[in-house]
């Protein structure tokens, strides 16, 4: 799977975040969850339960 870095923001608290454009694309993909809607806590230490595996 080869992925593009996306230039939307679809959580707050990365606006402003170095890897704004990974997290987005991650997203988008369903590989990864915020903790709401609109709050991701890309500072924080990512573990098992917050990715995708099928």
């Amino acid at each position: 799977m080869e992925l593009e870095e996306s230039e939307d923001n679809i959580f707050v608290d990365t606006a402003n975040h170095w890897s704004r454009g990974w997290i987005t694309t991650a997203y988008k993909q369903g590989l990864i969850y915020g903790y709401s809607d609109s709050v991701f806590g890309p500072d924080d230490l990512l573990t098992r339960t917050d990715g995708r595996y099928d």
